[in-house]
């Protein structure tokens, strides 16, 4: 695993389903606050939203119709409830993550946490599963102003690595609607040879 020819390489990890799986506690606190108002929405549909912003999931995939502020205070509740999940049930790392993470570390490659996770949700998973203690710099929504499928936030932290975008490996999901495509992640596909694999 060590680099080779002198070039600091990296680890970029997405979070939800490649390092651990709350999928679970986010369909549970969309239903908590969506059926109330008579929307009903199976969990494959949910399913379909994975590694999106608030904003996208419910404009693009569950396609509310309430007016902004509504929609905003609705986003916010339910991230208060997924935190709320989070607290009093706990996350484990997925099969073969900790494997990873503690190999990586001990061979000096530095790791990075890209999600498009809001910062408080991305404390609230760190401080459950100490996930911190492996990385180096952790990107999350707010750190740039467009999240994925977009190569944004994949690009700001190699920036904080001080490493080239390319070819760093970033670990996917499995079902991961984002995999590096040339139409959108050019600067980590194609011939610059990025590697996208998954622990699944």
């Amino acid at each position: 695993m060590n680099p080779t020819n002198n070039q600091t390489r990296a680890v970029l990890w997405d979070m939800d389903g490649t390092l651990i799986d709350s999928m679970p506690y986010h369909v549970e606190a969309w239903t908590e606050v969506l059926e109330p108002l008579g929307y009903h929405f199976a969990p494959e549909q949910l399913l379909k939203t994975f590694g999106l912003r608030n904003e996208e999931i419910v404009r693009d995939h569950l396609k509310l119709d309430r007016p902004q502020a509504e929609l905003q205070r609705l986003i916010e509740e339910k991230e208060e409830r997924y935190r709320r999940l989070v607290s009093e049930r706990g996350l484990t790392l997925l099969p073969g993550a900790r494997h990873w993470l503690d190999d990586l570390k001990a061979a000096d490659w530095p790791q990075a946490l890209v999600s498009s996770a809001p910062r408080l949700n991305m404390a609230a998973v760190l401080q459950g599963t100490q996930l911190g203690d492996f990385m180096d710099t952790i990107v999350c929504a707010e750190d740039v102003e467009r999240g994925k499928p977009y190569p944004d936030p994949f690009l700001l932290a190699a920036e904080r690595l001080s490493i080239r975008p390319c070819p760093s490996p970033m670990v996917l999901p499995p079902t991961s609607q984002q995999p590096p495509r040339r139409t959108r992640y050019s600067p980590l596909a194609g011939p610059v040879g990025s590697v996208c694999f998954s622990l699944g």
